[in-house]
């Protein structure tokens, strides 16, 4: 527990660090999801956290509050996934690889939630 505490302590810490966000930077509107709605809330009952704050600068994320582990995916148009990685809790920023360009949807996944939003690139 106090681990933990510890842990969001340093999160929180580092979001202030990193606070200022650069006229280039666009923010990403994220809304949530469950991974499988058809699922029963009873073995799970926890309501989701609090979206990111993640922008975007070229190919590059930025995330300012992310405080937990997270699968970041980018899936085409079709649905299908072009690029996936794990994102460790406080991770100031992602580069995602150039040869990725359009427009993208963004997943970040944690436990049985996941935030999505639209990017172009």
């Amino acid at each position: 527990m106090m681990k933990k505490l510890l842990l969001l302590l340093l999160c929180f810490m580092a979001v202030e660090v990193n606070a200022t966000v650069s006229q280039s930077q666009d923010p990403i509107d994220l809304s949530v999801g469950k991974i499988d709605p058809t699922d029963p809330i009873g073995g799970y009952d926890r309501a989701p956290m609090q979206p990111p704050h993640v922008f975007i600068d070229g190919h590059t994320l930025f995330m300012q509050y992310v405080p937990f582990d997270v699968t970041l995916e980018i899936l085409d148009g079709s649905g299908s996934v072009a690029y996936t990685t794990f994102v460790a809790a406080c991770t100031p920023s992602v580069t995602l690889p150039y040869t990725l360009s359009g427009d993208y949807q963004i997943r970040l996944i944690e436990g049985y939630w996941y935030f999505y939003g639209w990017i172009h690139l």
